[in-house]
């Protein structure tokens, strides 16, 4: 696997940690074909709760992030998009 599909997946944690999602050790990655397109998909795991980033091949693009921490239950939701703090993850083109 390339450095830069690494750098890109672990990236977003920079990103996610605001939102209380640290890095874990990398534990396995998989090329597979997605659409037509070429991905590594990456899982983080050090614990109960893995998290899993794609990211195309080439073009080092996060393609989605899977991260059950970060799922909020609907009783949550007018909360969370009251305070302004949502973020869009597994968007697919």
């Amino acid at each position: 696997m390339d450095k830069a599909v690494l750098k890109a997946a672990e990236d977003t944690f920079v990103g996610l940690n605001c939102l209380g999602l640290q890095k874990e050790p990398l534990k396995a990655s998989s090329l597979t074909v997605k659409d037509g397109k070429e991905v590594y998909t990456l899982t983080f795991s050090d614990s109960d709760t893995p998290v899993f980033i794609d990211v195309e091949k080439g073009t080092n693009k996060v393609m989605n992030v899977y991260a059950s921490e970060l799922e909020n239950t609907t009783a949550e939701y007018p909360t969370v998009f009251s305070k302004g703090q949502f973020y869009v993850f597994g968007y697919e083109e």
